[in-house]
Parts: structure tokens; C-alpha cells; sequence
């Protein structure tokens, strides 16, 4: 599957943040989430309070950074690949910093509910239904958007910017293999689809991407 840029993905969760109501809003946070740690669409959608690893007050600087921990040893389960508490940092990525703002946020709305779901209002088929809804109102009907392939797009944004190795990127994603992630150099693909939409659209997402951070947090 070719991967989905993040500009695109910027254009896609602006549309649910500003025209799909409540359900919108939280399928936009649950989009970023998902492309900036790789996380398959179900993993993402059933985030809870207990996944998020917050900065610990008093620390130093390189403390101060937002995570997820996955399947953690202490509750029922484990990933796809078997593993417990597999970590993801957020925001690595310099474009993506604000999303560690975005997890700080929906951990505080979270903690007002009770806790529990980081994601009340999605299950994995709404959450499909809304971004294909958001994807074909913006002008990707073509690219056949799913959530799926955010977790492609952020490795292989990654990988294209250079801002992480094949190695760091195969444990972002918890893949088992280094021959899982080479389609991740394949920077053609990232570029294939880039140019498969027309230049207004292209700008249009451009746009978002600039604007989201503020738009998010």
C-alpha cells in the first residue's frame, strides 16, 4: 500500500476537526496520534488512560517528553507480535512536536471523564467511516484513504525526511524484522502520491499542515 503523506493526513484532520461535530474532533486526534507513533488503527482507537506515560514533574529537560506504553505487562493482553510494554515516544519528528501537546490534552479531558478510553466515541468502524467521510469531502477519493495507511505514512515520512534510521523506525513500530520496514526507503512511493493529486489540493494541504498545531492544541 503506498503511504499517505502527513500533509495530506493534515488536510483530512482539519476537515474532521472543524466539520465532523464531536465524533470529528476526536477521529482528528486519534489520526495524528496514530501516524506520529505507527500504531495500527485499533490499537489507536482503544488508547487508554493508562497507555500514556506523562513527563514527571522536577526532571530535567530530557525528561520532559510525552509517550505511550503498549499492552503494559501489568494488564491483560499483548501487541500483534506478542510483546508487552512495547514504548513509543511522541513527537520526535520536529513537524509533529505538538502532538505531544495533543496526548497532554486528551489525558487531562480523559481524567475529567473518570478516565478509561482516550476515544469514547470511536470504535474502529466509526473511526474508518469518518476518515473515508473526511478524506473524500477533501478531494482523496481517489487514494482510497484509511486509517491503516497512517501508520505507513509515518514511517515513511520518517524515513524520507531522514529523521529516524531503518532501526529506529522498525522499533517505533514494533516490526520484528528489518525486512519489514524496507519499503520505507522506497521514497518514489511517498512522492507517487504526492504528485497523484492536483497542485491546488497539494496546496491546500500545505496550508493545513502549517495551521494544525495551533488548530490542535
Amino acid at each position: 500500500k503506498d503511504p499517505l503523506p502527513w500533509i495530506f493526513l493534515c488536510l483530512i484532520a482539519q476537515e474532521l476537526a472543524t466539520n465532523f461535530g464531536a465524533v470529528g474532533k476526536q477521529a482528528a486526534d486519534c489520526a495524528v496520534l496514530q501516524f506520529d507513533a505507527y500504531l495500527r488503527p485499533h490499537v489507536a482507537t482503544e488508547l487508554c488512560d493508562f497507555n500514556v506515560m506523562e513527563p514527571p514533574s522536577n526532571t530535567s529537560r530530557q525528561y520532559q517528553q510525552w509517550g505511550l506504553l503498549l499492552s503494559p505487562s501489568d494488564r491483560v493482553g499483548t501487541t500483534k507480535t506478542g510483546a508487552r510494554d512495547d514504548s513509543v515516544l511522541l513527537g520526535c519528528n520536529p513537524a509533529r512536536a505538538f502532538v505531544q501537546q495533543v496526548c497532554a490534552r486528551l489525558l487531562r479531558d480523559c481524567r475529567r471523564r473518570g478516565g478509561g478510553a482516550l476515544f469514547p466515541l470511536l470504535n474502529l468502524n466509526s473511526y474508518e467511516h469518518v476518515i473515508s467521510q473526511a478524506s473524500a469531502k477533501v478531494g482523496f477519493t481517489k487514494l482510497r484513504v484509511t486509517p491503516h495507511l497512517f501508520r505507513h505514512g509515518g514511517a515513511s515520512t520518517d524515513r524520507f525526511e531522514n529523521s529516524l534510521s531503518l532501526e529506529e523506525i522498525m522499533k517505533r513500530g514494533q516490526w520484528k524484522a528489518l525486512s519489514s520496514v524496507m519499503r520505507y526507503e522506497k521514497h518514489a512511493r511517498l512522492l507517487k502520491v504526492l504528485n497523484s493529486v492536483t497542485p491546488a489540493l497539494r496546496a491546500a494541504a500545505t496550508t493545513a499542515a502549517k495551521g494544525l498545531a495551533t488548530l490542535m492544541t
